[in-house]
């Protein structure tokens, strides 16, 4: 390096600092690159950083190149990265010099070992990760792995529908080593194929010679596409794959080159991405995730193998992880696992193609199919029945269906793939996802399973890749990570590569130690942040800006749903129309027989007239803008009209073709008539008088006297200093000695998904270090609080997400401040109970969130916002809503036979509520609130059903 010239005498001493931090990071090497990823300030800043560069670098050969609009590559030609800490102080020296807000170095790491074979490369810490590897298993199926996911029955279920099959036309981008021209891959469609790191740059051809693993991208791609003819069968034989050759190796890989090859996929057409490979963080890799997600392309990647911890990219938030499971369905013993981990797949012994370099020079290259080992083939197994799914829908419906519904293709294909998962016996739901995928449950969901699940509000914790690194230091380092004061976003990736550079074993850190790595991460030097830049350099966020969000619009719901959605209105409004005509007696007239008649004219008119006189007598503490009051009686004078008298009966065709919206205006009528309303508790109690009472007055008045301590018992779950707009759920005191409180696992599932709250589990018990506690007053006239923290909790045997799993945990809290505990509240088990109330009716107390408002297409009316106005906009506070049991047996999806649906208004947020048997004097609980879909059925876990488990995690029944 002494051969370098710098530049005339007086130049500025920034630049020569910018010089001298390259030269401690770099060392001569005529064939080599040393790379810095560059993010500008914004577009225009991006111009004058790389003609700075080029000039300020001269000489070190600098040439720089932009990627996007804000991301340049820095590129000095002949040198390479010698020293890893140099060339993060480095990095951290070109964000003070320009106006950038991030830079980074390319750093090669080993973060996720593949199966060993002839010719690989042994690479630091391998020794370690051998232990993980399972070894060949004689009797195995060829084509297990695709019928463990039932991939033939989704094939044939989409050909029965006519609809395209086998992932038929969808385009698949695998960034990889590349591929060969493997007899398994024959008849493969391969489209606009790339090689980002050899000279034929449209030649992604694996060459076979680098050290490393290769033909990987011919094993994965196999189990992904080969036909069905030969010897193995991937999950999609009919989508075109696009394969780039991004990498050298999977064991040791450069994060920037695979962001190079997530845009290349992303601007030529690419549907979905696949990754079949891991390291460590990056914003450069995180961004290119997030411009994937943004248009509409579904991004998967592999947990990782062999350290136990979840790598990057799968472990972004971004980005769907896939873990491995054997052909049990348990847990493959080398798979990554852990809290970022979204679903699994085939992973032990996946039979797979395999090309082998020839054993000399001249020598043929030879090929074959056996079982291999590796998350890779989890991954890419899932990305085919990402395919299935993708043509069986089409593309272009899935991503109008999912901005209709406010979320990304991505979020819409995530949901549905984990609410449709099998579930095995003995399921680890807290590291390994929602199950293993089950592909026809999936092509057969409606689009709209297990939106009821999701969370009241978004999360406060903003979607950064800071929020990864967070979570492995956490991981790996424990609870002394919860206080610690290091910017994870600035310093991820070199915060992420000491971290997995420490250990690769899963032995958990003493706190001396995890003290002393601490002290390590981050230079001692302080550096500005990019919000502490001078305003008129700093790059303005959204907010500044005034950018309005993207728009979520409507669409008409399936067929089926409505059809089934307006059966229930209407034998709701029709009994309560009879009720006011005075023709329903309930000792002679049941309800199945007034619903089985049209309605009235006279009740459809009288319906509309009584919800709008109730409407105009709200309080007024429940009227929070007059204006937008007006509007919402508007809508409904002028349009409900017509909604309720297609319910009339003297079109027979009018009902079916009643849309989504119209359906809406029915439920808001449900809700301002009385039959289903919801009150605001204040000083613990419901009011005595409302509008919206209609016939729930008598029964609310016999319950007051009882409602009080219950109603106490209730509170919201939140993160440190939550409030109504930044909650998770609600829980239920069950015993006020041991401090036990009862909620879904869903709930805690958000905690740490969506929150960000540090938490970890062994044997069922749930540490939680992160602060989270529960809040048992949270009413809307009030700014007192009463709050307790939740420090552990407990997983039933079969815990998990929703349908299928058991969706409850027992929270331990514990006293923080002078609060007083509250009376508990008694979940009765038996069926005397349940079937008293299935007789009769309940209630039900928690924390409503708002309904989604929509902004639907020019002239479609918004009836959420008129829900909304009609709870005059105070939603994450306490209240009552009243309510009778729905279906009992025979739920779809309940395989475990513990739910049952009813018809209370609850909304998002009021998952983990109690239902109350108000009728009885004891009023016990005999329900757990934890899903449901708003106007057709929301449903709970039945305590008489579920009380063996229940007991098992600290609560009495």
């Amino acid at each position: 390096m002494g051969s370098l010239e710098w530049g005339a005498e007086g130049e500025m001493a920034d630049v020569d600092a910018v010089r001298n931090a390259v030269l401690k990071a770099v060392r001569s090497d005529p064939g080599g690159e040393a790379r810095f990823a560059l993010v500008a300030v914004d577009g225009l800043r991006a111009e004058v950083v790389a003609a700075s560069l080029t000039i300020d670098l001269a000489p070190f050969a600098a040439q720089v190149e932009q990627r996007s609009p804000e991301e340049l590559l820095l590129i000095l030609k002949g040198f390479r990265i010698a020293d890893e800490t140099a060339a993060f102080r480095a990095a951290d020296t070109l964000v003070l010099k320009y106006p950038l807000e991030a830079a980074e170095p390319e750093i090669f790491f080993t973060a996720m070992p593949v199966q060993p074979g002839a010719g690989q490369i042994t690479e630091e810490g391998v020794s370690d990760w051998l232990g993980c590897w399972v070894g060949e298993e004689p009797g195995l199926a060829r084509h297990w792995a695709i019928a463990a996911m039932l991939v033939p029955e989704a094939w044939a279920f989409a050909e029965s529908r006519g609809r395209p099959s086998r992932g038929e036309g969808i385009v698949i981008a695998q960034p990889d080593t590349g591929i060969t021209r493997h007899p398994e891959l024959a008849g493969v469609t391969v489209v606009a194929q790339r090689n980002l790191i050899g000279a034929s740059p449209n030649d992604a051809t694996d060459p076979l010679t680098e050290a490393g693993n290769p033909s990987h991208g011919t094993a994965t791609s196999s189990v992904l596409l080969s036909p069905e003819s030969l010897d193995i069968s991937g999950t999609a034989p009919l989508a075109k794959l696009m394969p780039i050759r991004a990498i050298d190796s999977v064991v040791r890989l450069s994060q920037i080159k695979v962001a190079e090859a997530i845009d290349y996929a992303v601007n030529n057409g690419a549907q979905i991405i696949t990754m079949s490979l891991g390291g460590i963080a990056s914003f450069t890799l995180w961004r290119a995730l997030s411009r994937a997600v943004d248009a509409g392309v579904i991004v998967l990647a592999a947990a990782g193998n062999c350290v136990n911890v979840v790598v990057w990219p799968a472990r972004y938030d971004k980005c769907i992880a896939v873990a491995g499971v054997n052909s049990r369905n348990q847990m493959w013993q080398g798979s990554c696992r852990g809290s970022t981990v979204d679903i699994s797949a085939p992973a032990q012994n996946v039979y797979r193609a395999f090309a082998h370099k020839p054993a000399a020079p001249g020598q043929p290259t030879t090929y074959d199919v056996a079982q291999g080992e590796g998350t890779s083939y989890a991954v890419a197994l899932t990305a085919g029945v990402a395919a299935c799914w993708l043509a069986f829908h089409g593309r272009a419906n899935v991503i109008a269906a999912a901005r209709q519904r406010g979320e990304s293709a991505q979020d819409m294909f995530r949901r549905l793939l984990k609410a449709t998962a099998h579930v095995p016996a003995g399921w680890d739901g807290f590291n390994l996802g929602a199950g293993v995928v089950d592909a026809v449950a999936l092509l057969k969901a409606d689009l709209d399973l297990g939106r009821g699940m999701e969370g009241p509000t978004e999360s406060v914790v903003s979607d950064s890749p800071g929020r990864s690194v967070r979570s492995l230091a956490y991981e790996k380092l424990g609870s002394v990570v919860v206080d610690a004061e290091l910017d994870w976003q600035k310093h991820g990736a070199e915060i992420s590569l000491a971290l997995l550079r420490r250990q690769s074993s899963a032995r958990p850190a003493t706190a001396k130690e995890a003290t002393a790595v601490l002290e390590t991460l981050v230079p001692t030097e302080k550096r500005p942040r990019a919000t502490e830049r001078p305003a008129d350099e700093r790059r303005p966020d959204a907010q500044e800006l005034g950018e309005p969000l993207a728009p979520a619009l409507r669409r008409p719901r399936p067929e089926a749903l409505v059809s089934e959605r307006l059966k229930q209105q209407r034998r709701i409004i029709a009994v309560r129309a009879a009720i006011e005509e005075g023709s329903f007696l309930e000792s002679t007239l049941t309800e199945e027989a007034v619903a089985s008649q049209p309605l009235t004219r006279h009740g459809a008119d009288a319906t509309l007239d009584r919800v709008l006189s109730l409407a105009q007598k709200m309080p007024a503490n429940e009227v929070r803008d007059k204006q937008a009051f007006v509007t919402a009686l508007q809508l409904l004078s002028d349009h409900g009209g017509n909604a309720l008298k297609t319910l009339v009966g003297e079109d027979p065709a009018a009902e079916t073709q009643l849309n989504g919206s119209a359906s809406a205006v029915l439920e808001a009528i449900i809700i301002a008539d009385g039959s289903r309303p919801s009150f605001l508790i204040e000083n613990s109690l419901p009011p005595p008088s409302h509008p919206f009472m209609g016939t729930w007055q008598d029964k609310l008045a016999n319950a007051l006297p009882v409602l009080k301590p219950i109603c106490d018992a209730i509170g919201r779950i939140q993160p440190r200093y939550g409030h109504a707009g930044n909650f998770i759920g609600t829980g239920c005191l069950v015993d006020a000695a041991k401090g036990i409180v009862l909620t879904n696992f869903h709930v805690l599932d958000d905690a740490r998904k969506k929150f960000g709250i540090l938490m970890d589990e062994a044997d069922g018990i749930v540490r939680i270090h992160g602060w989270m506690e529960i809040d048992f007053l949270g009413e809307a006239t009030s700014f007192a609080t009463r709050r307790f923290r939740v420090v552990e909790a407990k997983l039933p045997p079969r815990a998990g997400r929703g349908f299928g799993h058991m969706d409850a945990v027992a929270l331990r809290i514990e006293q923080f401040d002078d609060a007083e505990m509250p009376q508990a509240i008694a979940f009765d088990g038996t069926a005397m109970v349940f079937n008293q109330v299935a007789a009769r009716t309940f209630c039900t107390v928690g924390f409503p969130g708002p309904p989604e408002q929509n902004q639907g297409p020019k002239g479609e009316i918004d009836w959420n916002f008129v829900i909304r106005t009609l709870f005059g906009d105070l939603f994450g506070v306490k209240r009552l809503a009243p309510g009778r049991i729905g279906q009992i047996n025979g739920i779809e999806r309940d395989t475990l036979d513990v739910v049952f649906g009813h018809e209370a208004t609850t909304f998002g947020g009021a998952s983990g509520s109690a239902l109350l048997a108000w009728e009885n004097p004891a009023s016990p609980a005999f329900g757990l609130h934890f899903s449901g879909a708003t106007g057709l059925s929301n449903f709970a876990i039945s305590s008489a059903k579920a009380a063996i488990e229940l007991r098992g995690i600290g609560v009495s029944v």
